[in-house]
């Protein structure tokens, strides 16, 4: 969690000074989702919002790819290659330790993450189902399966951070 949060820093900062900066592990779905959902959330202030986080994880972690179903152990790639891990996990945890650092600046609360990271390998929302969009489509998962989204946004007071100031999300 420690090297997430320092290189993201590091990306974020060499960013603003105008550097252009290639963000890419071996396959392109763990650290890559990690550290450039990480820095946006340090460079934009929309991502530190429920609304902007939903949409920080459906453009980075789902549509890039982003293998959940894999990481969480749900299918094996191989037959009996076990290829489970915490990524995103991981990247809530990060996440959790901004909150701590810059309790203004979040918009959603601890007990949002919590949830997110309760459910994200339950099988609940088709959301973290699959691990690519090929998948979503082929198994209708917009059709026969609640987005985590629509769950969030029936009753998203419970997730509001009581400290947040739009005025004071400067993090960087």
């Amino acid at each position: 969690i420690y090297l997430l949060l320092k290189n993201a820093d590091l990306i974020s900062k060499l960013l603003q000074e105008g550097n252009s900066v290639l963000i890419h592990c071996s396959d392109g779905w763990d650290r890559t989702s990690q550290l450039s959902s990480l820095c946006q959330i340090l460079l934009d202030p929309f991502y530190r919002t429920i609304n902007g986080f939903g949409i920080l994880i459906e453009k980075d972690w789902l549509s890039f790819g982003h293998q959940f179903s894999l990481r969480n152990g749900i299918t094996k790639k191989n037959g009996s290659d076990d290829q489970s891990s915490p990524i995103f996990l991981q990247f809530l945890d990060a996440v959790h330790q901004l909150l701590l650092q810059y309790p203004n600046s979040f918009e959603f609360n601890e007990k949002f993450l919590l949830f997110l990271a309760k459910v994200h390998n339950l099988n609940l929302y088709g959301t973290f189902m699959f691990n690519n969009d090929k998948e979503r489509k082929t198994q209708n998962a917009k059709e026969t399966t609640v987005s985590v989204w629509t769950e969030i946004l029936k009753d998203y007071k419970p997730y509001l951070n009581t400290f947040y100031s739009s005025q004071s999300v400067k993090i960087l």
